[in-house]
């Protein structure tokens, strides 16, 4: 019998949306959902339809899904519909027959339906009228998935998009309105209408959904007899009048309940990009989460040491973008304000000559520090810093985690090791064969050295490859984005070498790889006023797994990292996500 979990976390596909077992595919379980919705709905739809805080299966038939893959026929439905000869059966067929066949040939017909070119000239000519409009507030797209605008209706439909897959016809109707008021231009709202509702509804891309969200935009409406700012004549909702008119109690109650059914509680040891990325992940979708960390803060090897007036990204020093999955993440982080591109000049230092390096690709930094991304990823979640984590044991169906002291910190459902192998392997004695595949991967350390300096150096580079031992790479810090003033560099030791030193005096390292860095430059050696090692023991994987993560599904433990996937600060992000679909995609217990 095939692991469809095994299957579908081998797709390059985003995990962090998870099932909804709640929705089973098929055409038993459609036509299950019809017979309820008939017996129990149908006759009061005309009444309840637009109720959205209706408990199903009154209100509205939750039918779209298998509508729109194909697992139920609308001819069957519309004649058992039809036979019902209620009010409620009318207005049900009016929708199911007139409204949404006239989506049909609307999207058959329609050459651009994702530009504004879809929608009727007086709507499209009076939003380009007020397309320059101030708006009420600007929202990323990681704001807005997430469901964190603030505003409780629209908020409580996302997180129904989010975690369950559906959105309520009427609610999306005042939730569409919305992003207008939300996103610089129509067409950004127009965007951000299609990819919210495709990436997470279970009836994304049918045709009755262009139809929905093109409404919002004047699609199938007539003006309004006043014209306001950002919308002109398109008719608005107002989210705060909506709320009003539901019993938002019970309707935010429904639809922000946890994605899975047994909401399980996960404990995930080490606050690094792939940790705060798995808690995140699962927070997003309703599930208790307890993050553990040995150091004072979160990042990991993306943290940032700082003194008195300089902060220095000991670690990794910047990230590239390869994965369209990572990259919408960073596009809003671009909009937040989290990160920012580093066009600093890079070369490559070989045999006492350097070189620049041209590349297309853009090299990325969290401003004002590296920390910071991890800093922003870590809000909300809770963590518990300085506890490390020394047992991880098995407690009947559950896992039990001790610290170094012995003292308990709690059982939960399901564990992720995120630590470097070497720290992962000891932690997962309980599952010996999760534990033997960490152990086969070698992490190669580093030595990373922070200095500055009174005056710039006369240097046309602000990022160096090196090619000759003991180095491997050299930053100028101060020439990223939002660093403080002044000269300050990190210089990062070659891995063969920094293996061979790695018990040396820390101010040893630090004053070879500083005469390192003069010597590959061919810099006239000048006083550094402040010098600094610092030694990663696991600084990156010699050869990565090159898996998403590792997980055991009987036993519902795993370990994630960059050596899963690539060494990367992409890697280390993509890895999390897997593992945090592993979770969610984890059984439904039936007894």
């Amino acid at each position: 019998e095939a692991d469809v979990a095994a299957l579908c976390a081998a797709c390059a596909i985003d995990h962090g949306i998870g099932p909804v077992a709640e929705t089973p595919g098929g055409a038993r379980a459609g036509y299950e959902r019809w017979e309820t919705f008939k017996q129990h709905g149908l006759r009061g739809y005309h009444r309840l339809r637009n109720n959205a805080a209706a408990p199903p299966p009154e209100g509205v038939s939750r039918l779209s899904p298998y509508l729109h893959h194909g697992h139920v026929s609308p001819f069957r439905i519309a004649r058992e519909a039809a036979a019902d000869g209620s009010d409620g059966a009318e207005k049900y067929l009016d929708e199911l027959l007139v409204w949404r066949e006239m989506a049909y040939n609307f999207c058959f017909y329609t050459d651009e339906l994702e530009t504004l070119e879809a929608l009727p000239d007086w709507a499209r000519e009076t939003l380009e009228a007020h397309a320059s409009d101030e708006r009420d507030a600007l929202y990323s797209w990681d704001q807005l998935a997430r469901g964190e605008t603030g505003d409780a209706l629209w908020d409580a439909a996302q997180h129904s998009l989010l975690r369950h897959g559906e959105l309520h016809n009427n609610v999306r109707m005042t939730w569409g309105k919305a992003l207008l008021r939300w996103t610089p231009t129509p067409s950004d709202a127009l965007a951000m209408l299609i990819d919210l509702n495709h990436r997470y509804a279970l009836d994304g891309s049918d045709p009755n959904s262009y139809g929905g969200l093109l409404w919002a935009l004047g699609l199938f409406d007539r003006p309004s007899g006043t014209e306001v700012p950002i919308y002109g004549t398109v008719r608005t909702r107002s989210t705060a009048d909506h709320a009003e008119r539901l019993d938002m109690d019970r309707y935010a109650g429904r639809v922000t309940r946890p994605a899975h059914p047994d909401a399980p509680s996960v404990a995930i040891v080490g606050a690094g990009l792939s940790g705060l990325v798995a808690a995140r992940t699962l927070s997003d979708q309703g599930l208790a989460v307890q993050v553990f960390d040995k150091g004072r803060g979160p990042g990991g090897r993306m943290s940032t040491r700082r003194t008195d007036n300089f902060s220095f990204d000991h670690g990794a020093q910047y990230f590239t973008v390869r994965d369209d999955r990572f990259r919408r993440y960073i596009s809003a982080w671009l909009d937040e304000g989290l990160v920012q591109p580093w066009d600093g000049a890079i070369g490559v230092a070989k045999e006492g000559t350097i070189e620049r390096k041209d590349s297309p690709t853009t090299r990325y930094v969290g401003v004002p520090r590296m920390s910071s991304l991890a800093r922003h990823l870590a809000t909300s979640l809770p963590v518990r810093y300085e506890t490390r984590v020394e047992r991880v044991a098995r407690d009947g169906r559950h896992w039990r985690l001790q610290d170094t002291e012995g003292t308990d910190l709690g059982t939960y459902d399901a564990v992720l090791i995120t630590a470097p192998p070497p720290q992962s392997a000891p932690l997962l004695a309980d599952a010996p064969a999760l534990a033997e595949q960490v152990r086969s991967v070698t992490m190669l350390p580093c030595w990373a050295v922070m200095v500055t300096f009174a005056e710039p150096l006369p240097l046309a580079f602000d990022g160096l490859f090196v090619h000759d031992a003991p180095l491997s790479w050299a930053a100028r810090n101060s020439s990223k984005p939002e660093r403080p003033d002044g000269e300050s560099w990190v210089l990062h030791g070659a891995p063969g070498w920094s293996a061979d030193r790695l018990e040396a005096d820390p101010e040893t390292v630090g004053t070879r790889l500083l005469a390192a860095f003069f010597e590959a430059t061919g810099l006239d050696p000048v006083e550094a006023p402040f010098v600094q090692a610092h030694r990663w023991r696991y600084s990156m994987a010699d050869e990565p797994l090159s898996v998403g993560c590792l997980w055991d599904p009987e036993q519902r433990i795993g370990a994630c990292g960059d050596w899963c996937h690539g060494s990367r600060v992409e890697g280390a992000f993509l890895s999390g996500m897997a593992a945090a679909g592993r979770v969610l995609g984890m059984p439904v217990a039936t007894g």
